[in-house]
């Protein structure tokens, strides 16, 4: 599926806020938040430089954040993406020192984001790794000493930063690290030896003879005096903005500031706190993609930043922070509207019913219905057969701009009749399409036999539209969930879309002939896949059985009444799906 990207013009213009660009520090660390919760939902984990150490963050200071902000509608809608981005953590741990990341500093705060999450996202496997990994950390800790934590690789940024960070996490993880009596005098040694490593200064440019790269001097500076406020008092004197502001690479500047904002905070030295903040609202770019960091090109400046900014928030700053949070809720709701089409009132009837049980208020206009959820935003259209179907689906399309589309509605099964029972879908089951196909919808009459016309798309021919993977992922997973609730089977497979009804057994068993994996058969469902596919939006189709298409609609219209109770049951059934898929994909934007 397609990834919808956000901007602070797009939160102030769908939440009518105009404050998010203000030079302050609350400001700062919400658009820093926005920028790691962005990160969080669109990044693709794939593996890359920092690729881990970036995910541990988002998942850390996001989760950490969102709970103490106690911003429910958030916090409900990242938990799967933070429980998502642990596992992938562990999956990427190597089999050499170090473990994770690139460095002991990589490492200290990639344990250290697995502590912070554990108590939400543990079980007892991840608690016994996480718990031999910090044993582990802490022995190579103490082999290493010696030499600073260096493990002289390429991408290690050597310094005093390294056992600050390796101090932090011992602290975090003492619970782990002392269930025996004697570890408790040991590990307060090591600590004491990581304390004098950090608080070792930098002079001439070397620590511990070894070259410290100038543009990261800074960077380490501020994390010792944070980490150490009572006792660096050398280290205060260097925490100055001299030479930060020559770095010709802007992220080096944001780094760079950053830490010494942490740094200036926790000593409260507001005059070095305010104008490392001028400049850090210098180097912004307002206008970026949310998720991309303060100057637009990597995500690591937001979350230096934000984790310097975040302790000193008062409770003010902490409810302004949470109306951006909303903001952005608002935002990818009213970016990500879901258009669902149908054929005839009782199928928009079942969708607008089971909506409305879910708390969405909804407005009908003549075909259109509008539908207001917390969490989604959804347009019904109804357009019945090719025709209609075809200009309801360009509505959705051109005019609604939706960004995920769903078919929902009645149609024939095509399951066989055997002398003993009727196999495949029968009366108020539901089919979840893989795929859609064509029947005689677009004909050429060339050779003996007409035949469908297939579709031309990007040098290929196309007779069979494929529902979108993560649609047709979360529709099965709600489908299993249901269906004993719903008190009907749900059945996946291959939807046909033909010209009319197919309602007799000879006309069935040709459209059973032409496609034999065919479960159902309808008059729309072809229509919007291809739209849908020439638009690159995402979409499925989602019907509800009410006929057997054997001669079921001359033996219903001498019963309107059971026919009625068919078309309500397969249409509700097929809604029931359909708004619980709209409520799991909202959880994914």
């Amino acid at each position: 599926m397609s990834v919808q990207y956000l901007t602070l013009k797009d939160l102030q213009r769908e939440s009518g806020q105009i404050r998010f660009k203000d030079s302050t520090p609350p400001h700062l660390a919400g658009r820093c938040l926005l920028d790691s919760l962005e990160f969080l939902r669109i990044d693709p984990k794939w593996s890359a430089r920092f690729g881990q150490l970036m995910n541990a963050h988002a998942m850390r200071l996001c989760w950490q954040c969102v709970k103490q902000l106690k911003n429910k509608g958030v916090r409900t809608r990242i938990h799967g993406l933070v429980d998502a981005t642990y596992e992938d953590i562990l999956k990427g741990r190597k089999n050499d020192v170090p473990f994770f990341g690139d460095d002991f500093w990589d490492w200290a705060y990639i344990l250290e984001a697995m502590l912070t999450v554990i108590k939400d996202f543990g079980n007892a496997d991840r608690k016994r790794a996480l718990s031999n990994d910090l044993r582990a950390f802490f022995r190579e800790t103490k082999h290493r000493l010696p030499e600073g934590l260096a493990l002289n690789r390429p991408y290690e940024w050597f310094g005093p930063a390294l056992p600050v960070a390796a101090h932090r996490l011992l602290i975090a993880g003492r619970s782990y690290l002392t269930a025996e009596p004697e570890a408790e005098p040991e590990l307060d040694r090591c600590l004491d030896r990581l304390k004098k490593l950090a608080l070792t200064p930098i002079v001439d440019g070397k620590f511990l003879n070894r070259d410290v790269q100038p543009s990261y001097y800074q960077w380490h500076i501020g994390q010792v005096v944070a980490e150490f406020p009572n006792e660096s008092s050398f280290q205060q004197k260097e925490l100055n903005l001299e030479g930060i502001a020559k770095l010709a690479n802007p992220s080096d500047r944001a780094y760079a500031l950053a830490r010494v904002v942490q740094g200036a905070v926790a000593i409260n030295d507001d005059n070095t706190r305010r104008q490392a903040l001028d400049l850090l609202y210098a180097c912004q770019n307002l206008d970026r993609p949310l998720g991309s960091g303060i100057i637009g090109d990597h995500i690591k400046a937001s979350f230096n930043t934000l984790e310097a900014i975040w302790p000193a928030l008062e409770a003010p700053d902490l409810r302004e922070v949470n109306s951006m949070l909303d903001a952005l809720l608002i935002a990818l709701k009213r970016t990500h509207p879901v258009g669902i089409l149908v054929a005839i009132k009782t199928e928009r009837d079942a969708c607008v019913q089971q909506f409305e049980a879910d708390g969405a208020s909804v407005t009908e206009n003549e075909n259109v219905v509008d539908v207001d959820h917390p969490d989604y935003r959804v347009v019904i259209i109804v357009g019945k057969a090719l025709i209609a179907a075809t200009e309801a689906a360009g509505r959705l399309l051109n005019e609604y701009h939706v960004t995920s589309a769903v078919l929902v509605g009645i149609a024939g099964s095509l399951g066989q009749r055997t002398p003993a029972e009727f196999k495949g879908p029968n009366k108020g089951d539901v089919v979840i399409g893989t795929c859609t196909a064509a029947y005689r919808i677009r004909e050429k009459a060339r050779g003996k036999e007409p035949s469908d016309a297939p579709v031309p798309w990007h040098g290929t021919i196309w007779d069979i539209l494929p529902t979108d993977p993560t649609l047709f992922a979360l529709a099965h997973r709600v489908g299993q969930d249901l269906a004993l609730k719903m008190e009907a089977q749900v059945h996946e497979g291959l939807i046909v879309t033909g010209n009319g009804i197919k309602d007799n057994p000879a006309e069935k068993k040709r459209v059973r002939e032409k496609w034999p994996g065919g479960l159902a058969v309808a008059e729309e469902g072809f229509t919007l896949a291809l739209g849908c596919m020439q638009h690159h939006v995402p979409q499925i189709e989602i019907r509800g059985i009410s006929d057997l298409a054997e001669g079921d609609k001359a033996k219903q219209k001498t019963d309107p009444a059971q026919e009625k109770l068919d078309q309500e049951l397969a249409a509700k059934n097929a809604a029931t799906i359909a708004v619980a898929l709209v409520k799991a994909l909202s959880k994914s934007w």
